[in-house]
């Protein structure tokens, strides 16, 4: 999500978003994120084209609205795509609110069909055994171990984590891969 202000111009999402949370805006926003996500797919769709599955990432207070989970199988029903195309994006935090809680939306993203996914994963102070009591299917990895890859402690993480995900029968995605480089130590 972008915000171009007609006073302040590019408002990036690191400022904007916090905002948005602070203010008790950031679910409609999350809902009109979705709905142009929707749309997308739909016109995707009805053209014949292929389609792949689009992460959006959701804010702990969407998260845990008590309609939340609900609210989504209804959407992507009205849009006739089919949740396998939706992947749901939470930093690992998450946890960190209320992990029962939260396992229980998980499990019921799943049951819908709906991958989920934990973003921005080493970024956190959270215990990593939840990751393992979670339905996730991917750990994003934070682009600034990526972007300090070339240095060996932060390559000795970033090999932790791809083999944590792994060994738990996860994707591992690397998120803002900039140069050659760092995609060829990645892909080593």
């Amino acid at each position: 999500a972008r915000w171009n202000s007609p006073e302040l111009g590019q408002v990036p999402p690191d400022v904007f978003v916090p905002a948005a949370e602070n203010s008790g805006k950031i679910r409609a926003i999350e809902q009109i994120i979705l709905t142009k996500v929707l749309t997308w797919l739909q016109k995707r769709k009805r053209e014949g084209k292929f389609l792949l599955p689009v992460a959006v990432n959701i804010s702990t207070d969407h998260f845990f609205h008590p309609y939340f989970v609900a609210d989504l199988r209804n959407t992507v029903k009205k849009f006739g795509i089919p949740s396998k195309y939706l992947r749901i994006e939470i930093t690992e935090s998450i946890g960190l609110v209320d992990f029962d809680f939260a396992k229980n939306i998980f499990e019921q993203l799943k049951l819908a069909g709906f991958e989920s996914s934990v973003d921005d994963f080493g970024m956190g102070f959270s215990s990593l055994s939840y990751l393992q009591q979670l339905p996730v299917s991917e750990i994003k990895i934070d682009r600034s171990f990526i972007s300090k890859i070339e240095n060996e402690g932060t390559l000795a993480i970033v090999r932790t984590i791809v083999q944590l995900a792994a060994n738990l029968n996860m994707q591992s995605v690397a998120e803002g891969i900039e140069t050659v480089e760092q995609l060829t130590i990645l892909r080593t």
